[in-house]
């Protein structure tokens, strides 16, 4: 009976456990770096896709993901993708397809580089590199001590505080969040990703007007063409809503989803 009820408890501790695989092919094939963001909690690994168009992750968790898309010289696109048994075959092995569309990526503005992007020191550049390794091993205050690192070497690091910054909105500390983002755009004003993460912080706090006039000028920037969306998931007050959806989670009316409806169009 010992040995039956010591089984029983490892059946589900083994199901938490299991990692998956997933297979994706660009469509239509094109050589790319591929970049995987946790879209809840936080996580970050990287690939490339060969002439082929053909990309791996391995041992990956179940749950929601950013998966970017970039293409030097064309620009960026992004899926959100849910990873769990519901689109894995018996192997654990989630096949996708990415459709690229030109008309709706993201302007590649690579080749356009500040000077206080050339400011920033080789040490500090490795430092953000290893934390994105260590997130790739999910090794969370190993990746915020290497990202707070990289800013006091560098304080217009603006990159390395939007990391920070994601990673404190994934762990829930909004407060800390918002400094971070807020932190990014004092080292570059017109940067995309911490823009719209800002106002996503700020939809969570319920600041409607506010994260309203930041989403206004990310989409400004990015060529008045329909944002796209961030790596992470922004929250109201009654739980999670996917940026670029029209439907709520909710099932209910509530202000917060209401305020997220009213600005959908920029969203």
């Amino acid at each position: 009976m010992k040995w039956l009820a010591a089984a029983m408890l490892a059946v589900p501790l083994m199901a938490a456990e299991r990692v998956y695989e997933i297979r994706g092919q660009l469509v239509p094939e094109s050589a790319a770096s591929i970049s995987l963001h946790g879209a809840t909690t936080p996580f970050h690994a990287t690939t490339l896709a060969g002439p082929s168009g053909r990309f791996t992750f391995k041992k990956i968790q179940p749950g929601a993901y950013t998966l970017i898309v970039f293409l030097p010289g064309r620009g960026e696109t992004r899926k959100t993708i849910d990873i769990g048994p519901s689109v894995a075959d018996k192997r654990g092995r989630v096949e996708l397809a990415v459709r690229l569309d030109e008309s709706k990526m993201t302007p590649d503005r690579t080749r356009v580089i500040s000077m206080r992007e050339l400011s920033i020191p080789k040490q500090a550049r490795d430092a953000y590199e290893n934390a994105s390794r260590k997130l790739e091993r999910r090794d969370i205050d190993a990746a915020i001590a290497e990202l707070k690192r990289a800013v006091e070497m560098a304080p217009q690091f603006a990159a390395a505080w939007n990391h920070l910054g994601t990673i404190a909105y994934q762990t829930q500390r909004y407060a800390e969040a918002e400094g971070h983002f807020r932190k990014a755009l004092e080292a570059d004003a017109n940067t995309y990703e911490p823009l719209v993460n800002l106002g996503g912080v700020l939809v969570t706090l319920e600041r409607y007007e506010e994260a309203y006039n930041y989403n206004l000028h990310a989409r400004s920037i990015s060529g008045g063409a329909r944002t796209p969306r961030p790596p992470i998931r922004w929250t109201t007050s009654c739980g999670t809503i996917p940026i670029g959806r029209r439907r709520r989670r909710c099932g209910r009316r509530c202000r917060s989803c209401a305020a997220v409806r009213r600005r959908r169009g920029l969203f």
